[in-house]
């Protein structure tokens, strides 16, 4: 591996973004505003909606929400549920 790993080739196929095929299968996303992943989750969305890919991302607003990376597993707030819920509609909505 290169010393910079976050330029090899390891690391590229590591991510889904860049390696989508308009075959995969729908997807959720959800993020914290603390810790996240906001720019990738970004490209993630960039890239599904160029190959047509279905997803539903549900994503709060930094400015508003204080949720540090895995909030939905608390379920002592009301996003956790909140997901919970937009997690299962999309699931039943599947094909």
């Amino acid at each position: 591996m290169s010393a910079d790993y976050r330029s090899s080739e390891q690391a590229a196929l590591a991510s889904i973004v860049g390696n989508l095929s308009e075959q995969y299968p729908p997807v959720f996303i959800t993020d914290g505003t603390v810790g996240s992943f906001a720019v990738q989750a970004q490209a993630l969305i960039a890239e599904l909606e160029e190959k047509h890919i279905p997803y539903e991302a549900n994503l709060y607003d930094p400015q508003l929400y204080s949720l540090p990376h895995e909030y939905q597993f608390d379920y002592s707030l009301p996003q956790a549920e909140e997901n919970l819920a937009r997690t299962l509609a999309f699931l039943a909505a599947l094909p």
